[in-house]
């Protein structure tokens, strides 16, 4: 973005940083768009790049509840092989600690979703 290191001045901030070490690269702030004021980003942002994070982000939703449903489906297909094949105490817990892990597996997809 163009106008991002002038709109750190502006904000009485110091400078965006050239370089960035491996250590902190996993919690250096990307700024995006989104996390200009809606405001100044046309003085700060290329024309469209909104609109390019907003298609970026629409894409990650879906690919996220891609994944939500097919471990559901997993699970689901998992029940029904449960139900018509397992047989005893035993057996029947290790399926089912098996088919909790795919449902614990499902419910971190389905809390990561940033949608």
């Amino acid at each position: 973005m163009p106008g991002l290191a002038q709109y750190h001045l502006d904000q009485h901030e110091s400078a965006l940083p050239t370089t960035v070490s491996k250590s902190e690269s996993e919690t250096f702030s990307l700024w995006l768009p989104s996390s200009i004021p809606p405001d100044r980003r046309r003085a700060v942002c290329f024309e469209g790049l909104p609109t390019m994070e907003a298609k970026l982000r629409r894409a990650q939703c879906f690919d996220a509840l891609h994944g939500l449903r097919h471990t559901l489906r997993v699970k689901t297909r998992m029940l029904h092989f449960k139900r018509k094949n397992i047989r005893g105490q035993r057996d029947g817990v290790r399926s089912r600690t098996v088919i909790d892990r795919v449902h614990g597996t499902a419910l971190a997809v389905n809390f990561s979703l940033q949608c």
